[in-house]
């Protein structure tokens, strides 16, 4: 809407400058204001033609839009005003001729001649004098003829009527002439007024001018001061940006720091604050910096750290380590300390900076290496022992033998229990192998489609003369399933959980292994019924510590086996679940993908 309105103020003040008298400026606002009104209703009027199939008509009204509106504007664009208002006039008494004798001609007798008094009254605020009186007479005349015509065109003769019609336009253009002359004379002597308040104004204005010299006076005076005081700033702005660069040199340089980089003032408050405190205390460096450290920290690391810093801020330095949960949530163990910086006399703490960093990674490593270290140290124990003592029997099983003091059914007696040693040997071996190769950095897996059936047959057929020993039935049902895993390492699996099973189980029991698919995984159960697990060795194995245990036949156990079935499992992308009730077995069960999630 308020485009809209200023389009028309725009239309409307065309060709008015700032060179034109106010009665000028207004009779330019008259003649465009009234030609816009009589475009606007002859295009109305041209689309009612239309529409009405009067095609005569409106090509009349289409003619009087190009030959009079139109060029009335272009007039007063091109600040022609007189010969604006002549072509207004003039175009005006011919479209009123043109409309109504089209009119009459297609016989639709409306008063379309009756446009003319909208023209007197345009007639009497744009001209003057005897101009005015014979443009208006003229107009008069055009009327009373144009309404002559149209009674001989319906009646076919003048009767009473057209005289009484005489009078009553007469009447009506009188009142227009004397209303409009009234609203004139007015406009004139408002514009009087306006002129005269105008000249008042030129005098004040005149009085302003001289106020305005001796202003100017003083503002020389005052001009010279300011250069000098421009002069000191100019020096003080290049101080300051010297500062500020300086400053920026060092924001820049403890952002880029992976360490929390502050300083505090006398107060506690933050002077500067790097951005590893902003992401760590969720809270802007803009808002960090002149906030005290109690509106910073967390309640609980102001109540650890206000000891250190008003130790600080007395002239001691101190450090600290810590564990702490920050306010984004990040579990972290810092190293820290807290330095106080003197003044130049060395007398007094001016500030205390603060230096922080991230030791987590430190921890971390130190806790791996401490249970690698427990790892080891149990490793050895198992070196030392459970391989140093079936070697030790065999040599001296070999030294008998040499020296001819054994004979040969007590050397087969003794073969027995040596091949348990042995064969207890040859899986730790193989099992420490497995191990040394999961510990190598990098190393990673190479998954593949293949058949658990196939697995578990082979470790089948592998550890039947075990079970045999034992008199141990192995029962594995029909399903076979495809996996998508490392084929070396779930067959180490197998086997090293079947061993175990063995191995728990008693004389004359069974062994059952379950595959079931199950959403996109592949879930193997092992079975025995077996002497259980204690629940003191249950937890130690759920919080995955290397156990030695003796089986029902006197197997000897390392633990080593299910931890590296835990890690292969893992590696895998599956999981170890253990159930167990001593006296009744155990279920040892995993996780493995299926071939079908992985797209194979």
């Amino acid at each position: 809407m308020q485009n809209f309105k200023e389009k028309i103020d725009f239309i409307i003040g065309l060709g008015i400058t700032p060179l034109l008298s106010p009665q000028q400026q207004q009779t330019v606002r008259i003649i465009n204001g009234i030609n816009l009104i009589f475009l606007c209703m002859l295009v109305l009027v041209f689309f009612t033609n239309i529409f009405s199939q009067n095609y005569i008509q409106s090509f009349t009204n289409l003619m009087i839009i190009f030959l009079l509106c139109l060029p009335i504007f272009i007039w007063n664009y091109k600040q022609y005003y007189q010969a604006a208002k002549i072509h207004f006039t003039v175009g005006a008494f011919v479209a009123i001729v043109m409309s109504t004798l089209t009119a009459y001609k297609a016989e639709r007798f409306s008063e379309t001649e009756n446009v003319a008094f909208l023209t007197a009254i345009v007639i009497v605020l744009l001209f003057e004098k005897k101009l005015k009186v014979m443009l208006y007479l003229l107009l008069t005349a055009l009327l009373f003829g144009l309404k002559a015509l149209k009674l001989i065109l319906m009646q076919g003769s003048i009767d009473l009527l057209y005289f009484h019609t005489l009078i009553n336009t007469s009447i009506v253009l009188v009142g227009i002439y004397s209303f409009t002359t009234f609203f004139r004379n007015k406009l004139l002597a408002s514009n009087t007024s306006l002129q005269e308040l105008m000249q008042q104004l030129k005098v004040q204005n005149e009085e302003i001018s001289l106020q305005n010299e001796e202003i100017r006076a003083q503002n020389e005076e005052i001009r010279a001061q300011n250069e000098e005081i421009r002069a000191q700033n100019d020096q003080l702005i290049v101080q300051q940006d010297l500062l500020d660069y300086q400053k920026n040199v060092l924001r820049s340089l403890i952002d880029a720091l992976p360490i929390f980089v502050a300083l505090l003032d006398k107060e506690g408050k933050y002077i500067i604050a790097n951005k590893p405190y902003e992401h760590a205390f969720q809270m802007p460096t803009e808002q960090i910096e002149g906030n005290h450290y109690s509106k910073v920290l967390t309640p609980e690391l102001v109540k650890n750290h206000r000891p250190l810093i008003e130790q600080g801020l007395e002239g001691k330095g101190s450090s600290f380590e810590e564990f702490t949960i920050l306010p984004n949530g990040h579990k972290t163990y810092s190293y820290g300390k807290y330095t106080p910086i003197f003044n130049s006399n060395n007398t007094e703490v001016q500030f205390l900076a603060v230096f922080v960093t991230d030791i987590t990674d430190l921890k971390e490593s130190e806790k791996k290496l401490a249970a690698a270290n427990k790892i080891k140290d149990k490793l050895f124990s198992i070196i030392s022992h459970d391989l140093r003592s079936p070697l030790n029997s065999l040599f001296s099983l070999i030294e008998i033998v040499e020296k001819e003091l054994i004979t040969e059914q007590e050397l087969r007696a003794c073969l027995t229990d040596l091949t348990k040693s042995v064969t207890s040997v040859s899986q730790l071996l193989e099992n420490l192998l497995q191990w040394s190769r999961s510990q190598i950095e990098n190393q990673t897996i190479q998954p593949k489609t293949f058949s658990l059936r196939e697995v578990i047959e082979n470790n089948f057929n592998l550890l039947r003369k075990q079970a045999e020993q034992k008199q141990i039935q192995l029962f594995s049902d029909d399903t076979d399933v495809l996996v998508f895993a490392d084929k070396n390492t779930i067959d180490l699996v197998v086997r090293n959980l079947l061993s175990n099973a063995l191995k728990f189980s008693n004389f004359n029991s069974k062994i059952e292994v379950i595959v079931e698919a199950k959403d996109k995984f592949a879930n193997i159960s092992i079975k025995d019924y077996g002497i259980g697990i204690p629940d003191g060795i249950l937890h130690k194995l759920l919080r995955e510590e290397l156990v030695s245990t003796q089986g029902t036949g006197k197997e000897k156990g390392t633990g080593l086996g299910l931890m590296l079935c835990r890690e292969f499992v893992e590696k895998n992308g599956g999981k170890l679940n253990i159930i167990s009730q001593e006296g009744k077995g155990s279920i040892f069960s995993f996780t493995i993908p299926l071939a079908s999630a992985n797209g194979e």
